[in-house]
């Protein structure tokens, strides 16, 4: 007969267990006293640190200041009074009333709260720089020995970048407006081609997570050699053209002889062409779509699913309406990589690394001021554009929200 295994604890092992049960219970006791103090402390902060705030504002006849102000300026700039010369006291207000805040107030809030971090950077590392150059595009700087001599031209620098400058193959005003162009074409279909990828990943199939690494493989392999690299199909095309049989592989030939007008030729050419740009811009995109379709609720397509709705209906009447407000994210997304990428930003850094004489003109820290803040103006009206599309389709507000 078999004897039994015996599994009881060694002596020893009941010891050490013993030991530490009680440091872990007596930690446990001490760590909760601790927390319930820091309660106690945190909360009695709090409220004078809030009574501080109520007597000063009642005592020094700041808070009826801002009363009679906010009770007797037109309603349509009040709000600008209330965010700008009272603002310390409206955050510290907002605050402390946060729990009586509405949904839509407290959400605001809580992006201020998340912004927080890039607020601070801009007010304390870029805003200075940021009109510091502005003020040098309108002036000649020339480098001396201890300091930089500054000579006011006025607007001459940006007639300059706009109308004179040149390098060997190009000019500013012409990268300018190819990466306008290219944003223009680029944008609409990178929004239509990642929605649809997105909605393509986002079904069950076998090697899911492989494709989808698939179209983000483009965004870790976005460099300047893997640039280049796939830019060796030139060599090919002018072989093929010195052998005479390049016509075979020209798709605008193609489309020409059938019919096709030219500005649609060209369009689909030029198209054909961003291919690599498209695919390299769209994997965030993908990314973006797709986890804003993975966060409709589920209980939305099942009980479609049982009015019996095809998977069209679905996609307009579902997806499309929740994914709409992520459009406009995707497409500032967009643009700003677009501006980065494009050959302006090397032209400014040519300019700025420049800084004495070019083309017999003012030095090159002038005139790369200028060319920046051009640049800045050229995004600020891609932006406004995107603002109006988005207040017109109403692109920036919840389905739920408005529901």
């Amino acid at each position: 007969m078999k004897k039994k295994k015996n599994n009881a604890a060694s002596p020893l092992t009941k010891i050490l267990l013993g030991f530490w049960l009680m440091i872990k219970k007596y930690s446990q006791t001490i760590f909760d006293y601790v927390q319930k103090e820091l309660n106690v402390v945190f909360h009695f902060l709090s409220v004078i640190i809030e009574k501080g705030i109520y007597f000063v504002a009642k005592y020094t006849g700041i808070s009826w200041l801002k009363h009679q102000w906010l009770t007797h300026m037109p309603s349509k700039i009040r709000p600008w009074f209330e965010y700008s010369i009272f603002l310390p006291f409206t955050i510290i207000d907002t605050f402390i009333h946060y729990k009586d805040l509405t949904y839509r107030q407290q959400k605001s809030v809580q992006g201020v709260l998340f912004a927080l971090p890039w607020i601070a950077g801009i007010l304390f590392f870029f805003i200075t720089p940021f009109f510091q150059s502005l003020l040098d595009s309108f002036y000649e700087l020339t480098p001396q020995p201890g300091t930089i001599s500054r000579v006011w031209v006025g607007f001459d620098n940006y007639r300059f970048a706009l109308n004179e400058h040149t390098t060997l193959t190009s000019s500013f005003r012409v990268e300018l407006l190819t990466t306008a162009g290219n944003v223009a074409a680029n944008i609409p279909v990178m929004l239509i081609f990642s929605l649809f990828i997105a909605v393509m990943l986002n079904m069950e199939f076998k090697g899911r997570a492989f494709v989808r690494a698939v179209f983000f493989i483009p965004v870790i392999l976005n460099s300047a050699a893997v640039a280049s690299a796939l830019g060796g199909g030139d060599a090919i095309t002018s072989i093929l053209e010195e052998q005479g049989i390049g016509q075979i592989f020209d798709l605008g030939f193609y489309l020409t002889q059938a019919g096709l007008p030219v500005f649609m030729v060209n369009f689909i050419a030029g198209l054909i062409g961003r291919i690599y740009d498209i695919l390299a811009l769209a994997g965030v995109p993908i990314l973006l779509f797709l986890a804003a379709i993975q966060s409709i609720p589920k209980h939305l397509y099942e009980a479609a699913k049982i009015e019996g709705a095809t998977a069209y209906e679905m996609f307009w009447l579902i997806t499309l309406p929740n994914v709409k407000i992520h459009m406009i994210t995707v497409a500032i997304y967009a643009l700003v990589d677009t501006f980065l990428t494009s050959s302006v930003s090397g032209i400014i850094a040519q300019q700025l690394n420049n800084p004495q004489y070019v083309n017999n003109h003012s030095g090159g820290w002038g005139v790369a001021s200028a060319m920046a803040w051009i640049y800045v103006g050229m995004n600020v009206i891609f932006l406004l554009i995107f603002g109006i599309f988005a207040k017109i389709f109403k692109m920036g507000e919840s389905q739920y929200e408005n529901s």
